[in-house]
């Protein structure tokens, strides 16, 4: 379990129904006090901890409510799946509910590809789409670490920059702490690549 300290906004983050290897598993209550949705990276990833009990690495499942003043702001799901051998892929789907539309009218998706080895976690492809027609808010990023760079699009913008041994994307650093957690290691810290 793990507890946040209150926030003067009143988010909190309610986790529960976590499937572990697409089968029924444990169910983690995890609630988190958000002070600012800027805290979400860090939510994140204090997710991605309370999830590696049950998930072990492995294929998973997680759904999560998002409220306001008791009132639910929304839910995001996390679906973590192998796709041959050593790539599998990372999705978070957020999407609001009732009158929080308002303010965020469309879900919003975010996508990684990665290769999982002995060595570690490496992305090789990263998507976020805020699910309207317009791009300026859209990333696309490519991984090339024969080349060693990050090529692609960042809210309308071209990339094309030094990747540096060890980075992470803003998803597949969620599955680094995972991976790093279940082997018994604690991590001092992750790179994660600035695409803003």
């Amino acid at each position: 379990t793990i507890a946040g300290v209150g926030g003067d906004h009143g988010w909190q983050v309610v986790v529960g129904g976590v499937s572990s290897g697409w089968t029924t598993g444990s169910s983690i209550n995890t609630s988190y006090a958000l002070s600012s949705v800027s805290t979400f990276p860090t939510l994140t990833l204090l997710l991605a901890a309370g999830i590696a009990g049950a998930a072990q690495s492995g294929p998973f499942v997680t759904s999560y409510a998002v409220q306001w003043r008791g009132m639910q702001a929304g839910t995001s799901t996390f679906t973590f799946r192998q796709h041959n051998g050593e790539l599998w892929s990372y999705e978070s789907q957020s999407s609001p509910r009732g009158l929080f539309k308002a303010f965020l009218p469309a879900s919003l998706t975010q996508h990684s590809d990665m290769r999982i080895s002995d060595a570690g976690v490496q992305p090789l492809r990263y998507r976020a789409d805020d699910g309207t027609a317009a791009t300026k808010r859209d990333i696309d990023l490519q991984f090339d670490w024969q080349k060693l760079r990050v090529t692609g699009t960042s809210e309308d913008r071209p990339i094309d920059e030094p990747l540096e041994a060890g980075v992470q994307d803003d998803l597949s650093v969620q599955i680094a702490l995972i991976h790093e957690l279940a082997a018994g290691r604690t991590p001092a810290g992750f790179k994660t690549f600035n695409n803003r």
